[in-house]
């Protein structure tokens, strides 16, 4: 008989050989490359066995380590590369050789995490884009401007506003010479603490006559001029007077003086109280000083005062202490008069 019969090559015979599963391992080997030649176009590489971890970056350019790999966090660099200068993020691991080359993907952020914005601090929103308005100030705030406006007046110098004008009738005086009493005239006058009282008291002509006795200390008296005018056994008119040689010459008075008195003229009298604006009183003339406002206020008020031209028409006169300097005593005859001719300005 003759020796079997083959059919067939020697592969072919091999081939029927070889285990099924050994075939579909390889089919499955096949088609895991091909999945990843796939994949890597998508974005995802494959790194060698030896690499200390797989890391698969995403399509949006954001690392993810491999799972089930020890050390491997998201976002973490492989071990042994260094930052390139001026890259906030770190590079991705160089493909090995045969890959196909890559552009680095776009960093981003993390979700969830506001895009960065040039500058510090918060970033204005829709409609802030532009800058608030400054400020404007008050109308009243502004300061005067116009170089020709007149400054207000300084403390303590009166105002108009505090000037007190009252009715005058140029004339003699005294007007009620009938009264009697003996005239006093200074060009200027200053005292503390006015004190003003009225009371009844007799003079040279009449009895019990109502009368205001003004009282005040440390008096100052410049143009001193007293007279008074008598009548002699025989019926003739004469008069005595006192006065300084020279018109600057200052009399004083230390202590108090009081001085009643019938009839008052005052060109220009200036009240002044502490803390209060002084009050100016001009062409003050007043035959019954013992009931007139002005003059009660005045002494309620204890007010510094000062005065000039003044008149007074007195019936007594008592000083503490007094020094008239170049006194000059008269007789003539006559009776002497005065007058107010104008009105104080």
């Amino acid at each position: 008989m003759g020796s079997p019969r083959t059919s067939g090559s020697p592969e072919a015979s091999r081939f029927r050989r070889v285990p099924w599963w050994i075939l579909v391992r390889s089919v499955a080997i096949l088609a895991a490359l091909a999945w990843g030649l796939v994949a890597t176009g998508a974005g995802i590489r494959v790194v060698p066995a030896s690499a200390s971890s797989v890391t698969r970056v995403a399509p949006l350019g954001v690392e993810v380590g491999a799972a089930g790999v020890p050390g491997a966090e998201q976002g973490a660099p492989p071990s042994g590369e260094a930052p390139e200068p001026g890259d906030p993020q770190e590079d991705p691991p160089q493909d090995p050789p045969g890959d196909v080359p890559q552009d680095p993907p776009e960093a981003t952020p993390p979700e969830g995490t506001p895009p960065d914005t040039p500058g510090d601090g918060p970033q204005p929103g829709p409609g802030d884009d532009q800058a608030p308005p400054p400020a404007e100030e008050e109308p009243g705030e502004q300061p005067p401007s116009d170089p020709g406006e007149e400054a207000p007046p300084e403390e303590g110098e009166p105002e108009e506003a505090n000037e007190i004008q009252t009715p005058f009738t140029p004339g003699p005086f005294p007007r009620e010479p009938e009264v009697g009493g003996f005239v006093i005239e200074v060009s200027e006058l200053s005292g503390k603490r006015l004190s003003v009282r009225r009371l009844r008291a007799d003079t040279s002509e009449r009895r019990s006559e109502p009368q205001a006795r003004l009282e005040l200390r440390n008096v100052s008296l410049q143009g001193l001029n007293i007279y008074k005018n008598l009548m002699s056994p025989s019926g003739e008119p004469f008069h005595l007077r006192i006065t300084t040689r020279g018109p600057a010459d200052r009399v004083r008075i230390t202590g108090e003086m009081r001085v009643d008195v019938s009839e008052l003229y005052a060109g220009r009298m200036v009240g002044k109280l502490v803390g209060v604006v002084p009050i100016t009183v001009k062409n003050y003339w007043t035959t019954e000083p013992e009931t007139d406002l002005l003059t009660r206020l005045a002494g309620l008020l204890g007010l510094d005062i000062e005065a000039g031209p003044m008149k007074l028409n007195a019936h007594r006169l008592e000083v503490e202490h007094i020094v008239i300097p170049n006194l000059v005593l008269s007789i003539d005859q006559g009776h002497a008069s005065s007058e107010v001719s104008s009105r104080v300005k």
